[in-house]
């Protein structure tokens, strides 16, 4: 019975809805109208989550155009991304050491959601170079703006090939005697 009740009233407005091209917004003189580019660049910040240290928070937002991890310092400053994704990606937990962020990506947006680590802090990578560099030993830091973690891109995939048989060429000298 319900269901019929719930038909007919549905019915009855489908029937005395005003037509979508009729609609209009209410005046307001004075307000400037945004534009759809003025729309779309609208960020956003969702989901975030305090270092165990407390000296740092993770957090989602869409500052990129896209939900993607971001660390910023708990005494303030611009963020730094710590993935870079084209999947939407949300609720970033710590592990109790501090190293460790998980969070859940929706993959093309199926609603099939799935868990993944990323590594924190990102200046790990900076100071291992830096100790290579500093013991005498020449190596290539290679880092890719529209990259998080691991490999999304396959130019990018094929170029970091590309460099690194190229630096082997040039550097390495064969197994020790």
């Amino acid at each position: 019975m319900l269901v019929l009740e719930w038909l007919a009233a549905m019915s009855l407005l489908a029937a005395t809805a005003t037509p979508a091209e009729k609609v209009q917004s209410r005046a307001r003189p004075g307000v400037p109208r945004y534009t759809i580019e003025q729309l779309f660049a609208t960020r956003t910040i969702g989901d975030a989550a305090w270092a165990p240290d407390g000296e740092r928070v993770v957090f989602v937002s869409n500052i990129t155009g896209r939900n993607n991890l971001w660390l910023v310092p708990a005494s303030g400053g611009w963020p730094t991304q710590l993935t870079t994704s084209d999947q939407r990606q949300s609720a970033p937990a710590w592990s109790p050491d501090g190293y460790w962020i998980a969070f859940q990506s929706d993959h093309d947006a199926d609603e099939q959601w799935d868990l993944f680590l990323v590594r924190c802090p990102p200046e790990e990578s900076q100071q291992v170079v830096d100790a290579l560099e500093k013991s005498g030993r020449r190596c290539e830091f290679l880092l890719y703006a529209d990259e998080g973690h691991g490999f999304a891109r396959l130019e990018n995939l094929f170029d970091a090939y590309r460099r690194i048989v190229t630096f082997f060429d040039g550097e390495w000298k064969g197994p020790p005697r």
